[in-house]
Protein backbone atom coordinates (compact mmCIF):
# COMPACT_ATOMS: atom_id res chain seq x y z
CA UNK A 1 0.00 0.00 0.00
CA UNK A 2 1.16 3.45 -1.04
CA UNK A 3 1.68 6.00 1.31
CA UNK A 4 2.19 9.42 1.22
CA UNK A 5 5.86 11.12 2.49
CA UNK A 6 5.01 13.07 4.98
CA UNK A 7 8.01 15.62 3.97
CA UNK A 8 6.01 16.40 0.71
CA UNK A 9 3.02 17.92 2.77
CA UNK A 10 4.89 21.19 2.86
CA UNK A 11 4.94 21.31 -1.17
CA UNK A 12 1.15 20.50 -1.80
CA UNK A 13 0.57 23.60 0.92
CA UNK A 14 2.89 25.95 -0.43
CA UNK A 15 0.79 27.02 -3.39
CA UNK A 16 -2.18 27.88 -1.41
CA UNK A 17 0.02 29.76 1.23
CA UNK A 18 1.33 31.90 -1.59
CA UNK A 19 -2.58 32.41 -2.80
CA UNK A 20 -3.67 33.30 0.33
CA UNK A 21 -0.67 35.98 0.56
CA UNK A 22 -0.96 37.36 -2.69
CA UNK A 23 -4.98 38.58 -1.85
CA UNK A 24 -3.84 39.70 1.38
CA UNK A 25 -1.33 41.65 -0.83
CA UNK A 26 -4.49 42.77 -3.35
CA UNK A 27 -6.94 43.50 0.01
CA UNK A 28 -3.84 45.49 1.82
CA UNK A 29 -3.10 47.62 -1.18
CA UNK A 30 -6.74 48.90 -2.05
CA UNK A 31 -6.44 49.72 1.91
CA UNK A 32 -3.47 51.70 1.45
CA UNK A 33 -5.28 53.54 -1.70
CA UNK A 34 -8.49 54.06 0.00
CA UNK A 35 -6.53 55.85 3.38
CA UNK A 36 -4.25 57.80 0.59
CA UNK A 37 -8.11 58.92 -0.98
CA UNK A 38 -9.15 59.92 2.13
CA UNK A 39 -5.92 61.82 3.18
CA UNK A 40 -6.76 63.60 0.01
CA UNK A 41 -10.27 64.28 0.41
CA UNK A 42 -9.50 66.13 4.04
CA UNK A 43 -6.83 68.10 2.99
CA UNK A 44 -8.85 69.30 -0.09
CA UNK A 45 -11.90 69.70 2.64
CA UNK A 46 -9.06 71.63 4.72
CA UNK A 47 -7.92 73.81 2.04
CA UNK A 48 -11.50 75.01 1.34
CA UNK A 49 -12.13 75.55 5.27
CA UNK A 50 -9.03 77.75 5.42
CA UNK A 51 -10.07 80.02 2.38
CA UNK A 52 -13.39 80.38 3.66
CA UNK A 53 -11.72 81.52 6.78
CA UNK A 54 -9.64 83.81 5.50
CA UNK A 55 -12.46 85.42 3.67
CA UNK A 56 -14.76 85.80 7.23
CA UNK A 57 -11.06 87.18 8.51
CA UNK A 58 -10.83 89.81 5.68
CA UNK A 59 -14.62 90.79 6.19
CA UNK A 60 -14.25 91.14 10.09
CA UNK A 61 -11.33 93.32 9.54
CA UNK A 62 -13.21 95.35 6.97
CA UNK A 63 -16.09 96.13 9.86
CA UNK A 64 -14.04 96.59 12.86
CA UNK A 65 -12.35 99.03 11.14
CA UNK A 66 -15.58 100.59 9.93
CA UNK A 67 -16.86 100.59 13.53
CA UNK A 68 -13.21 101.86 14.73
CA UNK A 69 -13.99 104.97 12.36
CA UNK A 70 -17.41 105.55 12.33
CA UNK A 71 -19.10 104.19 15.44
CA UNK A 72 -22.26 105.94 15.31
CA UNK A 73 -23.10 104.57 11.83
CA UNK A 74 -22.72 100.78 12.64
CA UNK A 75 -25.06 101.60 15.79
CA UNK A 76 -27.56 103.07 13.55
CA UNK A 77 -27.09 99.91 11.17
CA UNK A 78 -25.66 102.44 7.99
CA UNK A 79 -23.08 100.00 8.03
CA UNK A 80 -22.20 95.80 7.87
CA UNK A 81 -24.80 93.29 8.70
CA UNK A 82 -28.14 94.09 9.23
CA UNK A 83 -29.03 94.58 13.28
CA UNK A 84 -32.43 93.57 14.88
CA UNK A 85 -34.91 96.36 15.10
Amino acid sequence: MWAPNPGSRPLVLLPIIIVGQNLQAKASDKRAEDTYNDAAAVLHDAIEIQKHLAAQDLILSQLIAAAKTSPQSMAAGQTGPATAQ
